[in-house]
């Protein structure tokens, strides 16, 4: 089985499907490995068939049909169960594991919070939007565009000048620009402070 890991951003609804969905692909994976263990027993009951020259007994006819039935049977089986793992999960991993999809739902919910009149937030509402930030910040980036917005946040002007965060709020983004464009060889790091 592909090896999937559940992300610690995802929902618990959608982890506790993906739990579900992955046992299943497993259960069926497990299904195909005995069909293919009977189709081995099949064909070592067709190498010890005993065959007398030109002429094969009637008994051994009857056997050997049911053997032939037996390995199309167990061939088919074999083939739709790996066709139905293989579908299980890749409808898992984009459907509930989409890269972006739990990033693109934290930033709807953090446009649709900083898009209330400045007159109609709460205090909920200005915690909420923090933690969101945080969130978004936090959770590498599923794409590059999804870099620029977190760019764009955090080197936002304030007055002419860009806000002072803190390094470890940075980490993640800086992590992000590795993954995207690459690290600064060893030598350009060293001359800018930093690690490469």
């Amino acid at each position: 089985m592909a090896e999937t890991t559940l992300e610690a951003g995802t929902s618990p609804a959608k982890n506790e499907s993906l739990t579900k969905i992955l046992k299943l692909a497993e259960t069926v994976r497990a299904t195909a490995r005995e069909a293919e263990c009977v189709l081995m027993a099949i064909e070592q009951l067709d190498d010890d068939m005993p065959m007398g020259g030109d002429i094969v007994a009637a008994s051994h006819i009857e056997t050997m049909d049911r053997m032939m039935v037996l390995t199309q049977l167990a061939a088919k089986l074999n083939a739709k169960a790996v066709e139905i793992c293989d579908e299980i999960e890749a409808a898992s991993l984009s459907d509930s594991m989409s890269p972006g999809a739990d990033w693109d739902d934290l930033l709807a919910r953090y446009l649709a919070v900083e898009a209330k009149p400045d007159e109609q937030s709460t205090d909920d509402d200005i915690d909420e939007a923090g933690d969101l930030v945080a969130a978004l910040i936090e959770t590498p980036a599923p794409t590059p565009a999804a870099l620029a917005w977190k760019l764009r946040y955090l080197l936002e002007s304030d007055k002419g000048y860009t806000r002072s965060w803190s390094a470890e709020l940075v980490a993640p983004v800086l992590a992000d620009c590795d993954r995207y464009l690459g690290r600064l060889p060893e030598a350009a790091a060293a001359v800018m402070g930093g690690n490469a």
